[in-house]
């Protein structure tokens, strides 16, 4: 641990995201893939159809105006079809959205298997069942 690293729960869990981002971005940049894209091309790879705008808000647990600008960024990289012109309409991955998937996994998988490495198993259960007790607080806040 760094000593003079502040121990405020928000910068710590801002740090925790800038460093998975960082390392996430290393695999998936090379791939044409931005970090943030990353878990909407995972609903679109492996969710159940239809996925729209407005299905993509709610499982993403994200402001509507967010998911828009994925999608319009989704759109700008050629990782879906089209910008799809309403909030229910289907997202359609392109054959290069599509093409990515396997190579995409693996490159996003390596900031968990670091941040795992760090904790045991029970540990990591305890961690993950904390981080999701401090975002239910503070979505009821």
């Amino acid at each position: 641990m760094h000593p003079d690293r502040p121990q405020a729960p928000g910068y710590l869990a801002n740090l925790m995201a800038r460093l998975f981002h960082d390392i996430a971005a290393q695999g998936l940049g090379p791939l044409g893939i931005r970090p943030e894209q990353f878990p909407i091309l995972v609903e679109l790879w492996f969710g159940d159809p239809p996925i729209s705008r407005r299905t993509l808000a709610v499982s993403q647990e994200a402001e509507p105006r967010y998911i828009d600008a994925l999608i319009v960024s989704l759109a700008a990289d050629g990782l879906i079809a089209e910008l799809p012109s309403a909030a229910d309409t289907p997202l359609i991955l392109s054959d290069k959205g599509r093409s990515l998937r396997d190579a995409a996994m693996p490159a996003a998988r390596r900031a968990n298997q670091a941040a795992a490495a760090a904790l045991s198993d029970p540990e990591m259960a305890q961690f993950l069942a904390l981080m999701n007790r401090v975002i239910d607080a503070l979505q009821k806040a």
